[in-house]
């Protein structure tokens, strides 16, 4: 059986469309530190069964949900992403 391998402090989609921010993984069950729920962000504990999650996302396709000053939020500099990616590695 190929169990699935999570990254904590990483975010991942499940099968519905919502996003987690995955923090712990017990038995089948994972807890995650926020989420995306119908395009809203929230600050708040979530458990479920680990099966609902498909692969890591591309931190790129939440941004939009993301509010300003979240530590995985991009922010462009003079059209320059290079200092915000930097900035985004040095804080994992």
């Amino acid at each position: 059986m190929n169990e699935k391998k999570f990254i904590v402090g990483n975010w991942y989609k499940s099968e519905w469309g919502n996003y987690f921010k995955f923090r712990e993984l017990k038995y089948n069950n994972f807890s995650s530190s926020e989420e995306i729920y119908r395009g809203k962000w929230n600050k708040v504990e979530t458990n479920g069964y680990s099966g609902i999650l498909d692969l890591e996302i591309d931190i790129s396709e939440i941004q939009q949900y993301l509010p300003d000053g979240h530590p995985d939020k991009i922010i462009p500099n003079n059209n320059n992403h290079v200092e915000s990616l930097i900035k985004l590695i040095k804080d994992v």
